[in-house]
C-alpha cells in the first residue's frame, strides 16, 4: 500500500507515520519503506520515531531518497528487465558519462555549451579535471532530480531543439545510452 502524508510542519508527520508503521503486515518481519526528500529528513524522522513512547526504537525501516526508491521500485516491478534502464540513468553512472561527455570535442566546440565549458576549462590541467568532475557530479544530481520531479522537462527535451545547454547535454546522454526511463 502507498500512503502520502503531506505537511509543511515536520512534527505533524511523525504521529500518522508511527501509526501506519505499527499496523500489522502480511509478513511480520517485512521492512517498511519510507520515501524522504533528503538525508536530513531521514535522520530527523528516525530520531522522532525512536522518541515516541509507544515505539522507543526505529528499526526495520528502509528510508529512501526518491531517486533510489524509484529504482528499487522499478526493479521490484520489472525484475531483471528493469536492470538495463537503471544502469545508465543512476547518478553514479551519469557522473562518469557526463565527465567524458563534457570533454568531447563536439560538446566543447558547441557555442551552446560555452557556459559549462568555460567554467571547467579555467585553471591548470589538474584543476580542469577536478572542476569537470565536480560539474559532472552536480549535473548528475540535477538530472536525477529532473527524472523524479520534472519529467515534463525531460519529455520536452526529447522532442524540441534545446534552447539551454542542460537540455542539449541531456540529449547527448540519451544518444549515447538509448532512451531514458520515462
Amino acid at each position: 500500500m502507498f500512503h502520502v502524508i503531506p505537511s509543511n510542519q515536520l512534527s505533524l508527520l511523525v504521529d500518522p507515520l508511527s501509526l501506519l508503521l505499527s499496523m500489522p503486515k502480511r509478513h511480520p518481519l517485512a521492512t517498511d519503506w519510507v520515501l524522504v526528500p533528503h538525508r536530513g529528513m531521514q535522520h530527523w524522522l528516525s530520531m522522532a520515531l525512536a522518541e515516541k513512547p509507544d515505539r522507543q526504537i526505529c528499526m526495520n525501516i528502509n528510508m529512501q531518497l526518491p531517486a533510489s526508491g524509484f529504482w528499487q521500485l522499478v526493479h521490484q516491478i520489472l525484475g531483471d528487465a528493469g536492470q538495463g534502464d537503471s544502469a545508465h540513468w543512476r547518478r553514479e553512472s551519469m557522473v562518469w558519462r557526463l565527465f567524458r561527455l563534457l570533454a568531447r570535442s563536439d560538446v566543447v566546440d558547441d557555442p551552446q555549451m560555452l557556459e559549462p565549458t568555460a567554467y571547467w576549462r579555467e585553471g591548470g590541467v589538474a584543476q580542469q579535471a577536478l572542476k569537470r568532475f565536480q560539474l559532472s557530479e552536480q549535473l548528475a544530481d540535477l538530472f536525477e532530480q529532473y527524472l523524479i520531479y520534472r519529467p515534463d522537462w525531460i519529455s520536452e527535451w526529447k522532442t524540441q531543439r534545446p534552447e539551454h545547454w542542460q537540455a542539449l547535454l541531456w540529449q547527448h546522454l540519451v544518444e549515447e545510452a538509448g532512451d531514458h526511463p520515462l
